[in-house]
């Protein structure tokens, strides 16, 4: 009776020490389960232009311990992608912990041409691939003329010039079509320029001198452009 009594004891104080061995490590592992959760809070805004340069602390609202790792983030790519990164929480232990972000596309096309254009009767070309445009990402955006107009017509016509990159957005450009009579072409004889008179009147501390060269200048001998004084030059390389 007594020996039957013992062993009920004893395997109470087991089991209420199993109990208390679990319950304490539950709220150990509930306590650390806390600490992980309150280490990282967010910024609200986790998209990213595409190209700009950011860290991944700049995503960081908060962080309760020691960033290991702040690298710079890719953002040449648009979509979602996940982050991870490392650090030790406040009781010195590593951690890895991870977000994700949005790279998105929000610049508008750029569009260079003049408030007028100018054509003669007869243009052939589409004015959408002459006007002179471009895209940060986007190599063939869309490219409209909305307005009317007659390029076998002389007169002026008020256009605009709209571009819409693939990611929907859009730069417009209002300008003046003008079309012009065709004219005969002269041959007209104009007085020599001399390097050393541009030289003489326009060079200072200031100022550089250069030239404008295209296709009509013929083969340059470059050496003797940098010998005369020549500072830069400006070349057309795409149209």
């Amino acid at each position: 009776m007594k020996r039957n009594l013992f062993i009920l004891l004893i395997s109470i104080v087991i089991i209420l020490i199993t109990v208390a061995i679990t319950i304490a490590i539950l709220n150990i592992k509930e306590e650390n389960e806390r600490i992980d959760a309150e280490a990282v809070t967010l910024k609200d805004d986790l998209t990213v232009e595409f190209g700009e340069e950011v860290k991944i602390s700049d995503f960081l609202q908060n962080l309760n311990g020691i960033l290991l790792n702040d690298n710079t983030i890719d953002t040449e790519r648009l979509g979602e992608y996940e982050i991870s990164f490392e650090f030790l929480n406040i009781k010195n232990k590593h951690k890895i912990a991870k977000f994700k972000i949005e790279i998105v596309d929000k610049t508008e096309p750029k569009i260079f041409c003049n408030n007028s254009y100018t054509v003669t009767v007869g243009f052939s070309k589409k004015l959408e691939d002459v006007l002179l445009s471009g895209d940060n990402i986007d190599d063939t955006p869309e490219r409209r003329i909305e307005g009317e107009y007659d390029v076998n017509t002389v007169g002026d016509y008020s256009l605009k010039y709209i571009v819409t990159d693939s990611s929907g957005n859009e730069a417009i450009k209002d300008f003046i079509l003008h079309v012009v009579e065709k004219q005969s072409k002269t041959t007209t004889t104009r007085d020599p320029i001399y390097i050393n008179n541009i030289l003489t009147n326009y060079k200072t501390e200031d100022t550089k001198i250069g030239i404008d060269v295209s296709k009509w200048q013929g083969e340059i001998d470059w050496e003797d452009v940098k010998n005369s004084g020549i500072e830069f030059a400006i070349i057309r390389v795409g149209y």
